[in-house]
């Protein structure tokens, strides 16, 4: 943990790692974002939903670099998914 030494004691400073640290510790939230996050990215890479989107709004330009961002998300989301197996499961 860290904390600040202040005139007045001891002061926990909350930070984005603790959030984070609390996520990876429990594998049933780590399972429920890897396959929410996976499937939401899944949809946007294989359909055209986004090419729409970027049409509708007038960015069609960056359409030929969603491959750049997508599969990568993608891969992080099932990388967090797998995780969350093995530490829900124990590692079993």
């Amino acid at each position: 943990m860290f904390f600040a030494l202040t005139a007045t004691g001891r002061v926990r400073l909350y930070n984005w790692t603790n959030r984070a640290v609390e996520l990876m510790k429990n594998g049933r939230r780590l399972m429920k974002v890897g396959a929410i996050g996976g499937v939401i990215t899944a949809l946007c890479c294989f359909t055209p939903f986004l090419v729409w989107l970027f049409t509708i709004l007038g960015i069609s330009a960056l359409v030929g670099y969603l491959d750049y961002v997508l599969f990568p998300l993608l891969a992080v989301f099932m990388i967090l998914w797998v995780i969350g197996f093995v530490r829900g499961s124990g590692g079993k």
